[in-house]
């Protein structure tokens, strides 16, 4: 019986050949786990398409409830007075060249405001 000394080089050469064992298992490995994330997106998107609901606009244009609400709220007359101080607000901070004052409070008092008053009718809205 005739025994080979393989050194490094000869070996890792025999290892990485395209036609070895190694190869075709290391090939054969990946395919095997391609298949599977396949499977496995398809069953997600299974999942996904019995449970998730999928809204159909068809020919008419879909609305957001919430932007509708919220011009409606921002005429009412609690929201006018914020909306009129933002004014004020905005017209002096822009009449300067040079300032710090910013309107981020009368900003947040008026989206506050309409928000408020939107979220006591939004989910009814919603289907």
């Amino acid at each position: 019986m005739v025994r080979r000394n393989f050194d490094t080089v000869s070996y890792a050469r025999f290892i990485f050949e395209p036609h070895t064992i190694s190869h075709i298992v290391i090939t054969a490995c990946s395919s095997i786990v391609e298949r599977t994330q396949e499977t496995e997106m398809s069953l997600i998107q299974s999942f996904i398409s019995r449970f998730v609901p999928i809204v159909k606009a068809g020919d008419e244009e879909l609305v957001d409830p919430l932007k509708v609400l919220r011009e409606q709220c921002s005429q009412k007359p609690n929201c006018v007075k914020f909306q009129e101080r933002l004014s004020t607000c905005n017209d002096r901070v822009n009449s300067r060249k040079e300032t710090e004052e910013t309107c981020l409070e009368e900003i947040i008092d008026y989206v506050s405001c309409v928000d408020h008053c939107a979220s006591k009718t939004l989910f009814s809205k919603l289907k």
